[in-house]
């Protein structure tokens, strides 16, 4: 009896509980501005646009601005706007080490924006990039993360800067087991030599989290084993060749402190209940009125990059075995022999041609997309470095 008054209350109550609609009803533009300056011989450029409402699906473009990199208080760097929102340099320019800059801007209406001086650091070479097979616990499960991490270890005799961020690329081989050297023409339902490798292609991912270091407090300015991407044994990227392009970038200790901000505001699991933490103060204000949120940092710095290749063999000696399976191709499932007058447009919409195999007169050996079109993966042009 009394389990089912329990039951009569809990129903009372969930039929009285009606849906909250958060409507809004006024939202505040913020500028936001993505700026950067560093020592590479390139066309650097600046994106201008106000923050985007709740209910917007992207943010709106800011046009018809001036913009300016001032070098020591005195040069003007022009930017040109290639687009709305996007303004570059005319040329391709370096930042010099040692040099100071600050970025100027002047919207079409004449409120203008302006950062605080930036030092370009100069930048320090990475001593070294490797890996390391890894077995650790996962912290949402419990169960055990088995792969390769890799880390660099870098360090600044001078001591003049001492934060450091990074990001990555990882560009990689994706080879099917059974590529097709034979393409089935759809209008005509023949056949004829592929023009193309589709057998390998070539992978790549950007590094989309925050990756930063500081030494200071340090005894040395050195980073050993610092960790920034791990390769799970799940994943296709140490299937077969690896390269993994590392960027470093030197940073000043107000740019450093505002990533962490950033880092930690980040960290949050975004619920109603947790502290909110409000807009991130940056170097750039509003001349008019600096009591005004802008987001966004002009980041001014040192940058040098290396490149790595790695294979997986390479590190079978650590325990690493690729447990990637390339969506299960495998003879029982992905082959299978026809004869030549069966193909015809919706059989060959699932397979492709491998060969004409001897033994069989007038058969085919056909085997599925996935088995043997890498191009449903990745690209098959090879990335200019590749060797």
């Amino acid at each position: 009896m009394r389990n089912i008054i329990v039951i009569i209350l809990l129903l009372a109550f969930i039929g009285c509980v009606e849906p909250y609609d958060f409507g809004v009803t006024e939202t505040v533009e913020v500028m936001v501005i993505d700026a950067q300056l560093t020592n590479e011989q390139k066309a650097h450029r600046v994106e201008l646009s106000l923050s985007r409402a709740i209910d917007s699906e992207s943010p709106s473009k800011v046009a018809g601005a001036e913009v300016r990199f001032i070098e020591d208080g005195n040069t003007e760097i022009n930017l040109i706007e290639t687009e709305a929102g996007v303004y570059e340099t005319a040329s391709t320019i370096s930042g010099k080490p040692g040099s100071s800059y600050v970025l100027s801007i002047t919207l079409a209406n004449g409120t203008t924006y302006q950062s605080t001086p930036q030092v370009l650091a100069p930048p320090v070479a990475i001593d070294s990039v490797y890996g390391k097979y890894l077995e650790l616990p996962s912290e949402e499960n419990g169960e055990v993360l088995k792969g390769m991490q890799f880390f660099i270890d870098t360090h600044d005799e001078t001591s003049e800067v001492s934060y450091f961020r990074y990001e990555y690329l990882e560009d990689f081989e994706i080879k099917v087991p059974y590529p097709s050297g034979i393409e089935w023409y759809p209008s005509t339902q023949t056949y004829g030599p592929r023009a193309e490798d589709i057998g390998t292609c070539y992978g790549n991912d950007q590094n989309q989290s925050l990756i930063i270091a500081s030494t200071s407090g340090l005894s040395e300015n050195r980073l050993s084993e610092f960790p920034i991407q791990m390769v799970s044994v799940d994943d296709p990227q140490l299937e077969h060749r690896y390269a993994l392009t590392v960027r470093q970038y030197m940073l000043s200790a107000s740019a450093y402190q505002y990533y962490k901000n950033l880092q930690e505001n980040n960290e949050s699991s975004g619920s109603f209940f947790d502290k909110q933490k409000g807009t991130i103060a940056g170097n750039i204000f509003n001349q008019n009125n600096p009591a005004e949120p802008v987001l966004g940092f002009f980041e001014v710095a040192g940058v040098s990059s290396v490149t790595d290749f790695f294979i997986s063999s390479d590190f079978r000696s650590q325990g690493f075995i690729s447990n990637y399976d390339l969506r299960n191709c495998n003879p029982q499932t992905a082959v299978d022999t026809v004869q030549i007058n069966t193909l015809n447009n919706e059989l060959m919409s699932a397979y492709n041609i491998v060969e004409f195999p001897v033994t069989v007169p007038n058969g085919a050996i056909i085997v599925l997309v996935p088995c043997s079109d890498c191009r449903i993966y990745a690209d098959n042009k090879k990335p200019d470095y590749w060797d």
